[in-house]
């Protein structure tokens, strides 16, 4: 009963809305050693001080925020293809990014912003393997300090742009596979 609310929500559906299944076989590691989580998935008040647009993806918080010592480094945290890099046209709001997916089912979407600027070490098309370096967290787009925004989406969503409707709580996925 302890865990219940980590795994389920008052109504019983999943947190992040959607069962996922089998993450995969492969060991998972955090996306930001030595990080605490700053911010949750979901609902929150407005985390930048005197904005003026606190709504969407500010308010509405689709991922979940790490913020580690200054200059810490993000890492892919399963394995991973990268389908793309740098700032995306239309969702500057992110900074700098990683997109990538998991290359075994069930193929998740994963995703990475507020990088450093110019601190991203892959590029579209690698494959890499959990612990690899992708950048450094940043402080890139609609930021509110150095940190790691991660997002995680179920395979149903557009590769070619970062999530939005398909996004899923990381939290639990992690806790899963015993990153803490």
């Amino acid at each position: 009963m302890g865990s219940a609310q980590g795994n389920y929500s008052a109504d019983c559906l999943p947190v992040g809305g959607q069962e996922i299944g089998e993450l995969g076989r492969g060991e998972w590691t955090s996306p930001l050693p030595g990080a605490s989580m700053t911010s949750n998935f979901g609902a929150r008040s407005c985390p930048i001080l005197n904005a003026l647009n606190c709504s969407g993806g500010v308010s509405d918080h689709r991922g979940i925020d790490f913020a580690g010592p200054s200059g810490g480094t993000v890492v892919a945290p399963m394995d991973l293809e990268i389908r793309a890099t740098g700032v995306i046209d239309g969702w500057g709001q992110l900074g700098w990014v990683v997109l990538a997916k998991q290359p075994e089912d069930p193929g998740l979407h994963v995703e990475f912003a507020h990088c450093a600027a110019n601190s991203i070490e892959v590029n579209p098309g690698d494959t890499v393997a959990p612990g690899t370096l992708l950048c450094t967290q940043g402080n890139t787009g609609s930021s509110a300090g150095e940190h790691l925004h991660f997002q995680i989406g179920t395979p149903n969503g557009d590769e070619s742009i970062p999530g939005w409707e398909n996004l899923v709580d990381p939290a639990p996925l992690l806790r899963e596979k015993g990153v803490s």
